[in-house]
């Protein structure tokens, strides 16, 4: 059993839901949510993950200074502001205020936190806001340090988002949501270490930065539901890299980006509602681990050619301008599931089982059926 001087560090959070079963007198590194440094009896670790605390946010918490990990999502702080006393957690690696109901100004203090790795503060309320030089401040003592950062749900950019892009170790940024103002800086294409980028449903404007095509390492894109204008670069045909694709929901003009050997490990592309035209991509047909594909409400033309990917499970074409029989090799995709082509201009006759499909949506007035 640890020395009660140390398990006294918390017990002024005992009182809450979650932690009814702490215990005076027991091991605290035991309690559930707890985790401490073995070798010297420190705290360093507390997860109150949806323990629904209730209540301004107990001082006690700020007799820790040892935390390297700190999760408090979803709990309701009740409007209160952060205290800048998490500016004494010079040690912490992973904070998560993440639904906590927080209001006011993101204290300056939070610029102290240098050795963070992870952040996430999304969600927290509408009403949050962050001074600009807080967060320049921050930003700047964790340019070599910070992997993961979460914003989404929050309100307070205008003006803040060119900061974020000193952040060259950043891996994951996650600011869907949000009420950005204006476009995306060509200063994006310094986060050369991303490897996941979402901000979906964030009001940008503009056109796709071609600094985008710097982002080597990038996985997952998601761009979904904006107000985004223009072309697709030819610059995202670097990012050789991608699995996941999404840019759904913006003004989009113009072709595709093409070239037969890129994508190669894409596994799902999302374009629909857009104004894209000219004919589908050559390298859609050859992505082998492609298994959806959504292009409906754009306005591309010409054939479908043959699909050499037997991995496709959802093929969503509906509402372009497509032409011509469908190709044999739609009927041989034994995981397809969905197959919706309704709204162009195809021909021919469909001669195979659907089985398989699950849903399907064929109308046109010159596609005949025969199972």
């Amino acid at each position: 059993m640890l020395p009660a001087l140390y398990c006294d560090e918390i017990a002024g959070l005992k009182s809450y839901p979650k932690t009814n079963s702490w215990e005076e007198g027991t091991d605290c590194c035991s309690w559930d949510g707890v985790s401490c440094d073995h070798l010297n009896a420190h705290v360093i670790a507390l997860c109150s993950k949806l323990a629904f605390w209730q209540l301004p946010l107990n001082t006690s918490l700020f007799l820790l200074p040892h935390l390297q990990k700190l999760n408090l999502a979803f709990n309701n702080f009740n409007q209160s502001k952060i205290p800048s006393e998490f500016g004494r957690f010079t040690g912490l690696l992973y904070l998560n205020l993440s639904h906590t109901g927080f209001v006011g100004v993101v204290p300056s203090q939070v610029s102290h936190l240098s050795k963070l790795v992870s952040l996430d503060l999304s969600w927290i309320d509408e009403q949050l806001t962050i001074d600009k030089y807080a967060l320049e401040g921050l930003v700047h003592n964790l340019t070599e340090a910070l992997k993961y950062l979460g914003l989404s749900g929050n309100s307070f950019f205008q003006g803040l988002f060119v900061s974020i892009t000193i952040l060259s170790s950043l891996e994951d940024l996650i600011i869907s949501d949000a009420y950005f103002f204006g476009g995306l800086p060509e200063s994006i294409g310094n986060l050369v270490s991303l490897k996941f980028l979402d901000l979906s449903h964030s009001n940008l404007s503009g056109p796709i930065p071609r600094s985008l095509g710097n982002l080597l390492q990038l996985t997952h894109l998601n761009l979904g539901w904006n107000k985004l204008s223009g072309q697709i670069p030819l610059s995202i045909l670097n990012l050789t890299q991608l699995e996941y694709l999404k840019i759904a929901g913006n003004s989009l003009e113009g072709s595709i980006p093409d070239e037969v050997t890129t994508f190669l490990y894409l596994i799902s592309l999302d374009l629909t509602n857009n104004l894209l035209n000219g004919t589908l991509p050559s390298w859609l047909y050859f992505a082998l681990s492609l298994k959806t594909i959504y292009l409906s409400q754009n306005q591309f033309s010409g054939n479908i050619k043959e699909f050499q990917s037997k991995s496709l499970e959802y093929l969503y074409l509906k509402n372009n301008k497509l032409q011509g029989p469908l190709p044999s090799s739609i009927f041989q995709l034994l995981n397809l599931t969905k197959l919706i082509l309704s709204s162009n201009n195809l021909t021919g006759v469909i001669e195979f089982s659907l089985n398989n499909i699950c849903f399907q949506d064929f109308v046109s007035k010159s596609l005949l059926m025969w199972a």
